[in-house]
């Protein structure tokens, strides 16, 4: 099954980050699991790399199509890519976006941290050094 995805841009008064959000849950609940990511770790551009996150609480569905302020004075969110994925087990992911295009791997730490890691798909298959 191919589920949704979006990464924001939230830019917020207690510092900016990336907010890497997973549609999960069912037709009747409906959820974004979300990670942040640190700014200067994630490219906007499809581009391998490898970072430090947190999971957040999930998000609300709205988030996969929302652009905008965010209440309480939170900031505001822009999207920067949004596309379809398919679960491949063990914390791996396809992504298939308009700029990020390969396989997502999340592999959860303790506390909420969590270790990610993108390939661009052109760079799947190739060796590593």
């Amino acid at each position: 099954m191919s589920n949704r995805f979006v990464i924001l841009l939230h830019e917020s008064p207690r510092g900016d980050h990336w907010d890497l959000m997973l549609e999960t849950g069912t037709l009747e609940n409906p959820r974004l699991t979300t990670w942040s990511l640190p700014p200067q770790q994630m490219p906007a551009q499809n581009i391998s790399f490898i970072c430090a996150g947190t999971q957040l609480p999930d998000h609300r569905i709205a988030y996969l199509d929302y652009e905008g302020p965010i209440s309480d004075h939170r900031g505001q969110v822009r999207r920067v890519d949004q596309g379809t994925y398919l679960a491949l087990g063990s914390g791996r992911f396809q992504l298939s976006g308009g700029v990020f295009r390969g396989l997502l791997t999340l592999d959860e730490r303790a506390h909420g941290a969590v270790s990610v890691e993108f390939t661009a798909a052109c760079q799947l298959g190739r060796p590593t050094r």
